[in-house]
């Protein structure tokens, strides 16, 4: 229990001692009158079309996180889940505790053979809270999967053979992306996150306790050690989950890929399957500090067809070529790439987030 509340009181000192609620001063990117997608003031009620009228967005509260540069906004429907949040996160803690205990402690300790070293119980925790807070706040999305890649990946999962292991590559638009893919991988994976999320409440504990890749894009050396990390859990069977554009698009458009993904999958030899998440930056914006609107009929999921590494000499150029071939094809027009030359100033700065 001591363990148990030095988490639960500085992750709550960390979330909330530095909010300032105040009415908003400036209208949010998302209900700007601006109907040009690379300006950094980006329509989102204009761009996306997704059943919400300005006058039903708002009202709106304004929260200066630390920094006056740093603002949050939240309306009705971010109130609400918000407190979704707050009532399901002690269980949430709670349960990653007990499993963190049980399975890295007791189970270590005294040798019983159920010891979990990939940690999948720990993150099945985690992916309980996921499919829950979903569904509390209307959040489901629909799943298009032409090609049973489920069904494929839940036969992997059953086998139990270490060579049944694959990269999940996706574009990442949102906060939410990453409990949408909680929701529809059920196999045992780890996220390729940045180190910076390590800090933030539940979510750190959540990452550093299920082993998650984290990485310093800055720091040649931390790529180099998490390319061996994520070699070495392809190899132990443990899929991976990763964002090869880097960070999140504010405005949703595809960015371009960076090197290090695909070069795990060409190393181990394990297939690739491009996931598209659609429309996750228009439910929860990036300067909104909760989902702004419910995502049912609006979120959607597309797994495609997975792509070989075996056979021959593959190059992560041409390979990457094809991923991104195939994740563009789900998208919708607002979330299409950019033309070469266009301005990407409105997409965040943050790595693997």
């Amino acid at each position: 229990m001591k363990v148990l509340l030095a988490i639960l009181i500085p992750a709550a000192c960390t979330s909330f001692s530095t909010i300032i609620v105040s009415a908003p001063t400036h209208r949010p990117h998302f209900l700007s009158s601006s109907s040009s997608s690379s300006s950094s003031s980006s329509s989102f009620l204009h761009s996306h079309k997704l059943d919400i009228e300005k006058n039903e967005a708002g009202p709106f509260l304004s929260f200066t996180m630390g920094s006056s540069d740093d603002k949050k906004y939240i309306n009705l429907f971010g109130a609400y889940t918000g407190f979704i949040t707050i009532i399901t996160a002690l269980p949430y803690l709670a349960g990653l505790f007990i499993s963190d205990l049980l399975t890295t402690t007791v189970l270590r300790d005294t040798m019983v053979p159920f010891y979990d070293p990939a940690m999948s119980t720990f993150d099945t925790v985690g992916k309980v809270w996921c499919k829950l807070w979903l569904t509390l706040n209307f959040l489901l999305p629909e799943v298009v999967d032409p090609h049973n890649v489920q069904e494929l990946i839940a036969q992997k999962a059953a086998s139990g053979k270490d060579t049944d292991s694959c990269l999940f590559v996706a574009n990442h638009s949102s906060w939410l992306d990453i409990v949408l893919l909680c929701k529809v991988l059920p196999l045992n994976f780890k996220f390729i996150a940045k180190r910076e999320l390590t800090s933030a409440p539940i979510i750190g504990y959540q990452l550093t306790g299920g082993k998650h890749i984290l990485i310093d894009r800055e720091d040649r050396r931390s790529q180099l050690k998490t390319f061996k990390e994520g070699i070495s859990w392809l190899k132990s069977g443990v899929s991976l989950m990763a964002f090869p554009e880097g960070q999140r698009s504010v405005d949703g458009r595809l960015l371009p890929f960076k090197a290090g993904a695909m070069a795990m999958a060409i190393k181990t030899k394990v297939p690739i399957i491009p996931i598209t998440l659609c429309n996750a930056h228009a439910v929860m914006p990036a300067d909104c500090l909760f989902p702004l609107q419910p995502g049912i009929g609006k979120l959607k999921i597309v797994f495609h067809e997975p792509i070989s590494c075996e056979g021959g000499e593959v190059e992560e150029k041409d390979l990457s070529a094809r991923v991104r071939e195939r994740i563009v094809s789900g998208l919708s027009d607002e979330q299409l790439p950019n033309v070469e030359g266009e301005d990407n100033s409105n997409n965040s700065g943050e790595v693997g987030r």
